[in-house]
């Protein structure tokens, strides 16, 4: 979901000629605190006004000049060559950070230099059903990395867009105001389960659904193992 989203908006801005040159997590603002068991809220892709790199200790190095954040660099940008595939490339380091939790190269900006250039990214480290849809970005040429349309075709196949995207405006709004009124009765049901007294409100709530605290909380005992997912 969050390649979706990132994908669609570099999409949107190379289409207007522009290739942002610095992605990063730093440059990606959630609009809503992630909550666990929600849709991930929209995100938003930030900054383009492109940092600057610096050398710390060595001013005199061989990357003074170049602009970016060596980490998520396309291995084209230490040549200092911006491509539209560029932004790909650290979408694709971006993603292996979120689905691993580790770069795939550490250490100085000379070190992730040689890394990015030369060296294959431990894509081994990937769980496999994102291996192919996360390794194509992070090919060395940005001639071999696959194409918008086509990288983002790949990803709906892998993750159906939600029904409630294709909705209009005014019926997603209509959804989200009746799937608000659920969250007194999840509420009600998670301290059921959990052994505890609703409030009152919550318990009337569930009386008007045909639930009582007598004959549910036994049966949610044995049935309801709420996951993540589940819920």
């Amino acid at each position: 979901r969050l390649g979706r989203q990132l994908g669609s908006a570099l999409q949107a801005a190379h289409s207007l000629g522009i290739v942002h040159r610095d992605l990063k997590p730093e440059n990606i603002l959630f609009t809503a605190t992630p909550q666990p068991g929600r849709p991930l809220p929209p995100v938003k892709l930030a900054d383009f006004g492109l940092a600057r790199l610096t050398t710390g200790n060595r001013p005199g190095g061989a990357l003074v000049g170049l602009s970016g954040s060596p980490a998520y660099m396309a291995p084209e940008m230490f040549m200092s060559n911006y491509v539209p595939a560029s932004d790909w490339y650290s979408l694709g380091v971006v993603l292996f950070e979120a689905a691993t939790g580790q770069l795939p190269f550490l250490g100085t900006a000379e070190e992730l230099a040689r890394s990015h250039l030369r060296e294959r990214p431990p894509l081994d480290a990937l769980p496999p059903q994102l291996n192919d849809l996360i390794s194509p970005l992070l090919r060395k040429e940005p001639a071999e990395r696959p194409s918008p349309a086509e990288w983002l075709d790949q990803l709906r196949t892998l993750l159906p867009e939600p029904v409630v995207n294709q909705l209009t405006r005014e019926d997603r709004l209509a959804l989200e105001r009746d799937l608000s009124r659920l969250d007194p009765v999840l509420a009600a049901l998670t301290a059921l389960r959990r052994g505890r007294k609703p409030r009152l409100t919550d318990a009337d709530l569930l009386n008007q659904y045909g639930f009582t605290t007598s004959t549910t909380h036994p049966a949610m005992s044995n049935v309801m193992d709420w996951s993540k997912d589940d819920s």
